[in-house]
């Protein structure tokens, strides 16, 4: 079997499904079959057109889930190559063609694009790392120019909202799991991916846009959320201690690039934790790895993952503003720091730096300068 195949699953938002489909149509070859599957239980929701010569509707009066939608798609399509896209993920010019380019190398068996935040304009993910109780997502909040951006990255594992594989490595570890209904899904494929000796690849020359978790009424989200702990749960449920704990590595190359433009930073510094993670103790081994040392650690509590905004003048003791020594901010995303003048400017912050959950490193003068 040879040829090309795009499978997008779909549940509402008829609007925003018609313009995904639109940009993916202007984008490829018209050769390329488009497979949509539209499942839903509420019959209007499936009332949809799609005037193209090489697009396959199938409205299903169902609410299929994730996983079942993508093996019902493949399985009524006729690619060897075959790529998913989410219908909430808007391409651009150029997209394609670095995924299909990629997955030609027959050790790699899948490929994922780099994902834009609509609204900001900054990464959403470009590959998976993880630690014993989280997904992680290096690169997250950075602009798409980012030096560590420019290059395609051996992962663990990749959103599949933009996924191609191969049909036959598909068919032989049996598709998507369907016990894994609304996340996690994709992680699973790369890592039996993984199991047969095939890797994952972020593809950096590929570039959507993906509404995802930067809209919380996206399709995905505001139909099926509530399944999300049951999902996690099922995953580490199936994988345990099998899964590589590799955030590590992504730290060493994410500090190495910052030691090459801020080699004088501070090691020994007052660490002011205003992140949400249970392993703290993960991370601050990870953080000493790179030989920082801790001359005091204070947390401030946050309840909520990933705030939109740490307001420090707020949150934080005001005695902390005149410390003499650096302040290592370890939070959940550097983007969260923005905007606190106050702080920025009755502190010296020269010697300041932000580290992330994600691994993202900048300095603090950077990030008040919105520089990064």
């Amino acid at each position: 079997m040879s040829g090309q195949s795009i499978i997008i699953p779909y549940h509402r938002d008829k609007e925003m499904i018609k313009y995904a489909v639109n940009c993916i149509v202007k984008t490829v070859s018209a050769d390329v079959e488009i497979v949509i599957v539209g499942n839903n239980y509420l019959s209007e929701e499936l009332v949809v057109d799609f005037p193209y010569s090489n697009v396959k509707y199938y409205a299903i009066e169902e609410n299929l889930f994730y996983p079942r939608a993508i093996n019902f798609g493949v399985e009524r399509s006729n690619g060897e190559i075959i790529t998913f896209v989410d219908p909430d993920v808007f391409v651009k010019s150029g997209w394609y063609e670095p995924l299909i380019e990629a997955i030609a190398n027959n050790d790699i068996g899948a490929v994922g694009c780099k994902l834009i935040n609509p609204s900001t304009g900054r990464i959403i993910d470009f590959g998976i790392s993880h630690t014993m109780v989280n997904a992680v997502h290096p690169l997250m909040g950075e602009r798409p120019s980012f030096y560590l951006a420019y290059e395609n990255r051996r992962v663990q594992s990749i959103c599949s909202a933009v996924l191609t594989t191969r049909r036959s490595l598909f068919e032989e570890i049996n598709g998507m799991d369907i016990n894994l209904p609304y996340t996690y899904t994709d992680i699973d494929y790369c890592f039996r991916l993984g199991d047969i000796g095939k890797s994952t690849v972020a593809c950096a020359n590929s570039v959507a846009y993906h509404k995802g978790s930067s809209d919380p009424e996206n399709s995905k989200s505001y139909s099926f959320k509530y399944l999300n702990a049951d999902s996690k749960a099922m995953f580490y449920s199936k994988w345990g201690e099998r899964i590589p704990i590799d955030l590590g590595k992504w730290f060493n190359i994410s500090f190495s690039y910052f030691r090459k433009i801020n080699s004088d930073f501070a090691r020994r510094v007052f660490l002011l934790d205003l992140s949400t993670v249970y392993d703290r103790s993960y991370y601050y081994g990870l953080l000493h790895e790179q030989g920082i040392e801790f001359l005091e650690n204070h947390v401030v509590p946050v309840k909520t993952r990933d705030i939109d905004h740490l307001t420090l003048h707020k949150m934080v003791a005001f005695d902390i503003i005149e410390t003499a020594s650096p302040i290592l901010y370890f939070v959940d995303s550097f983007l969260e720091l923005f905007d606190n003048s106050l702080w920025f400017n009755h502190r010296d912050i020269s010697r300041d730096y932000v580290v992330d959950r994600n691994g993202c490193v900048h300095m603090l003068a950077d990030i008040s300068n919105r520089a990064c």
